[in-house]
């Protein structure tokens, strides 16, 4: 089965701008909450807590938005290519092996 590449691409990429964009509203409307979130996340990971979340200017958030859905959708795109070749040549292998089918049935 073959992805469509731009579809596949364009899914990840909104999943991963509205990801960031929840993000950025979390930290605007909650940033102690975050920040805890955050601290806790660092300690689990086995990591000393020394970043500080500060509010976003309008113009960073959007930036970080744009480029999540930028390198989700190259990631997308590379992800579908890989696949796509990959069910490629389990279809020509089919394609092959009913071939070879065919042929001893019309030898037998």
């Amino acid at each position: 089965m073959k992805i469509n590449k731009m579809k596949f691409a364009t899914a990840i990429g909104f999943f991963a701008a509205l990801m960031k964009l929840i993000w950025v509203l979390l930290i605007a409307i909650i940033p102690g909450s975050m920040q805890m979130l955050f601290d806790r996340a660092a300690k689990i990971a086995g990591m000393q807590p020394v970043i500080t979340l500060t509010q976003m200017r309008f113009g960073n958030a959007v930036l970080l938005i744009v480029l999540a859905f930028i390198g989700a959708y190259i990631i997308g795109l590379i992800f579908s290519g890989i696949w796509n070749r990959v069910m490629g040549m389990e279809d020509m292998e089919e394609k092959m092996k009913m071939k070879i089918q065919m042929e001893k049935e019309k030898m037998g």
